[in-house]
């Protein structure tokens, strides 16, 4: 058996966050798990403001600055945090990686429900405004049990 040297990218950095080629290249093994992802941000989108209709806000992360062709959504920002990001930057990721968003988002190769947030501008880890609901909702059940 001849065995030919692989093209398919490293999974993960030194410091064990995933790569977006890598995640991207094994998305079956990761579908449906929380996720660390370490990418440059290459496109941010937020409604234009003279717009009728809008897409929530997002952004798509690759593991070079230059992007290409392996790149992943990730959603679940407010425009206040998408404001922050800098095109070209590297942040790490974390959250859900699926398919399909509670916010109505669909890609086939996965995209990532962000919970967290780290990087260049930020001055502490961001959290997605589900992430904190669901904290309130959390701390408000425990206190009525201790009621």
């Amino acid at each position: 058996m001849v065995r030919l040297a692989g093209t398919i990218p490293p999974e993960t950095y030194p410091d064990n966050t995933l790569r977006v080629d890598g995640l991207l290249a094994r998305r079956q093994k990761y579908l449906g798990q929380k996720v660390m992802v370490r990418g440059h941000l290459v496109s941010a989108y937020k409604c234009p403001e003279k717009a009728e209709r809008c897409e929530a806000p997002h952004v798509w992360l690759h593991a070079t600055q230059a992007g290409g062709d392996k790149k992943l959504l990730v959603v679940g920002f407010t425009e206040e945090t998408i404001e922050k990001l800098s095109i070209g930057e590297q942040y790490v990721v974390t959250g859900d990686f699926k398919r399909r968003s509670p916010t109505g988002f669909t890609n086939s190769q996965g995209l990532v429900d962000f919970a967290t947030i780290e990087g260049p501008g930020l001055k502490e880890r961001v959290e997605s405004p589900r992430i904190l609901a669901e904290r309130e909702r959390e701390e408000a059940k425990a206190k009525r049990k201790r009621k």
